[in-house]
């Protein structure tokens, strides 16, 4: 029983810490930035246009990349069946 306690508080102090550490990266500018869509041809075909990243990113030249790859796609005939990200 003892035991159990033990991993039960060790449990509850690590989530504790993990989520003060997600607020203290927020708060000093680190992002979690992701995107992903699937693109599909008329032959049934799919393609993935994904882009991601953590840290201080350039969240504008990463758009940029992703929606230049979903453009260029889009172009050659296909169409996005699923679109995912924050």
């Amino acid at each position: 029983m003892k035991k159990i306690f033990t991993l039960a508080v060790i449990i509850g102090f690590s989530f504790l810490v993990y989520t003060k550490f997600v607020e203290a990266a927020h708060a000093l500018g680190f992002v979690k930035y992701y995107k992903v869509t699937v693109l599909e041809s008329s032959s049934k075909e799919t393609v993935k246009c994904n882009t991601w990243a953590f840290g201080v990113i350039d969240q504008t030249g990463l758009e940029e990349e992703y929606q230049s790859c979903i453009s260029n796609y889009q172009k050659q005939g296909y169409e996005i069946i699923n679109q995912q990200g924050t």
